[in-house]
């Protein structure tokens, strides 16, 4: 819809490097102190059962938790140009906006800095190597969007698969 009205749209696709191993416990327990307490696993494989084993840091992946625990609805409500879609440890970030607005785009890479800042605050990071941006927009505007991401342009393919739910 927004190429049908001559806006471009950049679409970011985060990936987080083992989120589900790394959370702290010591961060959230006070959120969500009987989920975590008590946890334990054992494997049955062959007809055998292990022993069981106390579970003592990480979620469980597709869980409730995996938006919540990551505080990002919050952080990219903030930025009312800035839409998204997110799904235990992936985020999708995405702005449309016409040539003359890329106040739109600046705050489309705000926001993007301020997952990175909440992600690093609770011991989490971005999966750089699966970091992907694509730009849609005639081929004309490609490379003063890109000039203008900076940094993170290096990231723009031209064409990716999108998993995510």
């Amino acid at each position: 819809m927004a190429a049908d009205s001559g806006e471009c749209t950049v679409l970011v696709l985060l990936d987080l490097s083992a989120a589900f191993a790394s959370v702290d416990h010591n961060i959230l327990i006070n959120r969500f102190t009987s989920y975590l307490s008590g946890r334990s696993f054992s494997l049955y494989a062959n007809q055998v059962m292990s022993d069981t084993t106390e579970l003592l840091c990480g979620v469980p992946q597709g869980s409730v938790l995996g938006q919540g625990f990551l505080y990002m609805k919050l952080t990219v409500a903030q930025f009312s140009n800035v839409s998204y879609h997110l799904y235990t440890d992936d985020i999708q970030l995405y702005c449309s906006f016409k040539m003359s607005e890329f106040d739109k785009l600046t705050s489309l890479l705000t926001c993007l800095n301020c997952i990175k800042e909440r992600l690093n605050d609770n011991y989490l990071q971005l999966n750089s190597e699966k970091t992907e941006i694509v730009i849609i927009a005639t081929e004309g505007s490609v490379p003063l969007i890109k000039q203008h991401i900076g940094a993170p342009g290096s990231s723009v393919k031209q064409n990716l698969r999108n998993l995510g739910v």
